[in-house]
């Protein structure tokens, strides 16, 4: 039961980042995407956990904050 919160709780993360960057509010978006990570590491979810990292990446990237997304960017692969 607690594993099935936590990946219902990734989701919500994920979709919530996923329509902040679509606002165009990345900004907005970051708190979101770094709890989703964080779930993801919870789960020991490697594709989740690399998909996180990916979204953080992209969001930094579009921020100017190029080297927080090159450092996202290279734990995503």
């Amino acid at each position: 039961m607690g594993n099935r919160r936590v990946e219902l709780q990734l989701q919500l993360h994920n979709k919530l980042v996923a329509l902040l960057a679509t606002r165009e509010k990345p900004q907005e978006g970051l708190e979101f995407a770094y709890v989703a990570l964080a779930l993801s590491i919870t789960l020991g979810d490697q594709l989740n956990e690399r998909m996180a990292y990916h979204r953080l990446a992209a969001l930094h990237h579009r921020l100017g904050h190029g080297k927080l997304a090159k450092h996202f960017y290279l734990k995503a692969l």
